[in-house]
């Protein structure tokens, strides 16, 4: 984390995407896998289980497109849930 603070605060983003990739491919996704499983106890990511494994079976075969294909509707779905359970909106930078 320290490592990764010290390249945002530099302004220089790119060896945190290398970091993170290390971070999550070692062990073929052995942690990737891990932060999956953990969502399941969350009722929204639990009943889209099914989906996140699948996502998560393509992107460690490599098949980054599917992965992302399948993640983006989900992503959005879950945002548009929070939204409207926490009755959100869009507010201006002035907080209006």
């Amino acid at each position: 984390m320290y490592q990764i603070m010290g390249y945002v605060e530099a302004g220089d983003l790119r060896p945190v995407t290398l970091l993170l990739w290390s971070y999550y491919t070692h062990s073929r996704h052995a942690r990737l896998c891990q932060v999956v499983l953990s969502w399941s106890d969350h009722p929204e990511f639990a009943a889209r289980r099914h989906i996140f494994e699948d996502a998560l079976a393509s992107h460690c075969e490599r098949r980054y497109v599917a992965s992302i294909r399948t993640l983006a509707p989900e992503i959005e779905g879950l945002g548009s849930h929070t939204v409207r359970e926490r009755n959100l909106r869009a507010t201006n930078q002035q907080g209006a």
